[in-house]
């Protein structure tokens, strides 16, 4: 599995500083703050995923939780 949650991270901050600078270049008598609640309450920037690596993720997802599920079942005997 090759995804880097750092570089998605940062990917994520240089996008909302990038909608942060075109906001305050719209709005230029909004207060920082203000800006930045604005910026923050927009839907979050989307950064596709290969169909192969969401393939991976789905697996361990799915793995992972019939193994909580069998561990709650066999607590229960």
């Amino acid at each position: 599995l090759n995804v880097n949650p750092k570089k998605n991270i940062c990917r994520l901050y240089y996008a909302l500083y990038d909608d942060f600078k075109v906001y305050k270049k719209l709005h230029p008598d909004v207060p920082d703050t203000r800006a930045v609640e604005e910026v923050i309450q927009q839907p979050a920037p989307c950064f596709g995923l290969e169909p192969r690596v969401a393939g991976i993720i789905v697996r361990k997802m799915s793995k992972k939780c019939q193994a909580e599920k069998i561990l709650r079942l066999t607590s229960r005997l």
